[in-house]
């Protein structure tokens, strides 16, 4: 199950299971690691403020890395 996603270096560090983090460089990866954990019933992760704030953790915009996890999702 995913627990967590923050931005970082512009790449998203999702954590799984509270203790493993799984990094992701494209929404390919995201879907990728995605159909690997998540639960099936699972609708709502919690997201570090890191995701407003993209652009201080080396993304092109603030929104960028919401839009690089929203595209991992609908790859899935």
């Amino acid at each position: 199950m995913i627990t967590f996603i923050a931005a970082n270096n512009g790449r998203l560090e999702l954590t799984v299971d509270r203790h493993r983090v799984l990094f992701a460089d494209t929404p390919e990866d995201v879907a990728d690691i995605i159909r690997a954990n998540a639960d099936p019933g699972q609708d709502d992760v919690p997201m570090s403020s890191t995701m407003d704030f993209a652009s201080e953790e080396g993304f092109a915009t603030d929104h960028a890395a919401r839009e690089m996890f929203e595209v991992g999702i609908a790859l899935v």
